[in-house]
């Protein structure tokens, strides 16, 4: 049986305490609520649920117009069914405790978004179906969905449909025997690996870096060589923008290319890019030239393996367009700078990569002497993109640019114009 208290019952209301405190110390809320900092946070934590006369307190204190008390009552609900019985799949119990779940948390709202509130509801609709189940066929399909709302819509929109997803995924594991989780290792790492890649466009690094982590450990579990590459090589890619030092990225690009032993793969292509990239940002340029021209001759030779499970994360040439923009750009070959930016601009799906390809050229500009031009430049495509598109890797993408810039020169009116789109301190 559950711990009555435990942060699956309690965390929705767990949530909401510390999200309602914000930058309030505990010491100061817990005297207005009558209670000791250490209680409150427990009850922050999910450890435990609060009496209601605290919670109503709280819910004055904070002018929460009884959104906490109507949570606390749910959450007790909940905490009463679990004290009564446990998921016994043989009797129904298990179903019908997350069909209260979830007709209480639709009911209640509180700390859902639309989509969030919406699923909750769909997810109840479901358990009166014979089997909400999906084949691993159809995993890799909503992989593929996923992967291209991720290209062409904001990440925080994406970011909330991965998780939803993710939850799903979580449910069918626990449905399915043990060949059959075995089975969704794949999917676990994929989606896993489209989450951190949305957490890290919205600058959630840390987040995003446990959710790496998570994606490398469960491709490794699935015994897919060539998708424990790709999760590393796309990994060392993303972080490579303020996540992780250069040098950190330039080690996980080693790891990987160990495991790929030289033979030839679309994983080992985005590895080789990966050393690119961050040769660039080093200014170690002969080396991110060697790196180049490797991955573009594996494009060239003859036909690649690929990952099982979402393909087309790693396939095309995609990726060497885009190196060969920032590495031209970084070198100052402003032909080939411009001729790679121009096919990324065409050709890439993915909004983040045609406005960063934009920013190669303004960094180009300043590689060759600039600096002005080069920086008005970035000003001007940071300003043109919407707010939704301005990713982490839109914004450090800028700051490359910035930091090409010789020290004397990163107080002009040019850079501190830069300075002030990209919202930072001078």
């Amino acid at each position: 049986m559950p711990d009555p208290d435990s942060p699956d019952v309690a965390r929705l209301l767990a949530d909401e305490l510390r999200r309602h405190r914000g930058d309030t110390t505990l010491r100061e809320v817990a005297l207005g609520a009558r209670t000791h900092h250490s209680v409150l946070w427990r009850y922050e934590q999910g450890l435990r649920i609060p009496p209601r006369d605290t919670v109503a307190r709280l819910d004055a204190l904070y002018g929460a117009e009884g959104e906490l008390i109507r949570l606390r009552e749910a959450a007790a609900d909940l905490r009463d069914q679990a004290r009564k019985g446990g998921k016994n799949h043989e009797n129904g119990d298990y179903e019908d405790m997350e069909r209260r779940r979830l007709i209480q948390a639709a009911a209640v709202g509180v700390g859902l978004t639309a989509m969030e509130n919406h699923e909750q509801v769909r997810q109840l609709l479901s358990l009166d179906q014979d089997d909400d189940s999906r084949s691993v066929e159809e995993w890799e399909s909503t992989c593929e969905d996923l992967l291209h709302g991720l290209r062409v819509r904001p990440a925080a929109k994406i970011q909330e449909a991965i998780g939803i997803e993710l939850n799903a995924l979580l449910r069918e594991r626990q449905r399915a025997s043990q060949a059959g989780r075995d089975d969704l290792l794949r999917i676990q790492a994929a989606l896993a690996a489209l989450y951190a890649n949305a957490l890290g466009r919205l600058g959630e690094h840390e987040a995003a870096l446990r959710w790496w982590r998570t994606a490398r450990r469960a491709a490794d579990a699935s015994k897919d060589q060539h998708l424990a590459i790709g999760i590393r090589a796309t990994e060392a890619g993303n972080t490579l923008y303020g996540q992780r030092s250069p040098k950190s990225v330039l080690e996980l690009t080693r790891t990987a290319h160990g495991l790929a032993r030289g033979v030839p793969s679309w994983g080992l292509v985005y590895v080789l890019c990966g050393q690119a990239r961050v040769a660039t940002v080093l200014q170690r340029h002969d080396e991110a030239l060697a790196a180049l021209r490797q991955a573009e001759d594996l494009v060239g030779g003859a036909e690649l393996p690929m990952s099982s499970v979402m393909p087309t994360y790693w396939n095309g040439g995609r990726a060497t367009e885009w190196t060969s923009s920032m590495v031209y750009a970084g070198a100052g070959d402003e032909e080939r700078s411009t001729w790679a930016s121009d096919m990324v601009v065409a050709n890439n799906r993915d909004y983040q990569y045609r406005t960063a390809a934009r920013l190669h050229t303004a960094l180009c500009t300043v590689a060759n002497g600039g600096i002005k031009e080069g920086l008005t430049a970035a000003t001007e495509i940071i300003d043109a993109a919407p707010p939704g598109h301005r990713t982490n890797v839109v914004t450090h993408t800028a700051l490359i640019v910035l930091n090409a810039v010789p020290r004397e020169h990163r107080t002009s009116p040019a850079a501190l114009e830069l300075c002030a789109t990209l919202g930072m301190d001078v």
